[in-house]
């Protein structure tokens, strides 16, 4: 309920209210959707070689969540099942985090080696959704956007 003895005062309050909803809506579409990410496998940190296969990696850019789907070139590999920091589980991990992830479905030496390069899977939905909602992007999901799209479509 909006209420003032000034009717442009109720407006701009009206507005100001309209405008944090439209945004609170947009960042709950955005947690529905798989946020770009790329990392690197760290070579030398290979705690288990398969199931599930726990790496050392370096979020080179954007976020990765447990749950994400990861592809080398337009290979779908395994999923992120979980990811420490320091022996605790986190939920996320973003640009510049060093963390440990397992991944299920691969062999580390067999699908992946040590320093090979990882993206998250993008549907062709998540690229269209990302693109609506690119106002709530790192400017580094952007270009990882960007790079996936052009391997992508090329």
């Amino acid at each position: 309920i909006f209420s003032s003895s000034v009717i442009y005062k109720i407006l701009e309050e009206y507005k100001e209210w309209k405008k944090r909803k439209r945004k609170k809506i947009k960042k709950q579409k955005l947690e529905q959707v798989t946020r770009p990410g790329k990392i690197r496998l760290l070579p030398g940190y290979v705690f288990r070689q398969r199931k599930p296969a726990v790496i050392g990696c370096e979020v080179l850019k954007g976020t990765i969540k447990p749950g994400y789907d990861l592809v080398k070139g337009e290979n779908r590999i395994g999923r992120i099942q979980e990811i420490q920091d320091e022996g605790v589980n986190i939920d996320q991990a973003s640009t510049g985090d060093k963390v440990a992830v397992s991944i299920s479905k691969i062999t580390i030496g067999r699908q992946v080696k040590e320093g090979n390069i990882l993206y998250n899977l993008l549907s062709d939905k998540d690229i269209r959704k990302l693109e609506e909602l690119q106002e709530f992007l790192s400017k580094d999901e952007k270009e990882v956007l960007e790079e996936v799209k052009e391997k992508k479509y090329g």
